[in-house]
């Protein structure tokens, strides 16, 4: 089974392009690129930002980056979204 390539630090860019797309910029430039500035998602820029920062830090590379840890929830729905991504692949019968 093959795994999705994520880049480094695609948690806090996910969660900001989140918050992007629920701001009212985003509802009137219906751009992502025009609205990474907005206010309102000072704190998932700034997540993104640092653990950009730290990702070349060789500190967090043994200790892990702590701007890129996930909640229980989204641990939660990863592992959901894996284990039916197994299942359809069973019913297809590429896995066994």
């Amino acid at each position: 089974m093959e795994k999705e390539n994520k880049s480094i630090c695609w948690r806090p860019k996910n969660a900001l392009i989140e918050c992007i797309v629920s701001t009212k910029c985003f509802e009137e430039k219906q751009s992502v690129e025009d609205c990474v500035a907005a206010s309102e998602c000072f704190m998932e820029r700034r997540n993104w930002t640092l653990c950009k920062v730290n990702a070349v830090n060789p500190r967090y590379r043994l200790r892990g980056n702590p701007y890129d840890v996930a909640t229980e929830d989204q641990k939660k729905i990863e592992a959901r979204n894996e284990r039916i991504k197994r299942r359809e692949l069973e019913e297809e019968g590429i896995v066994s």
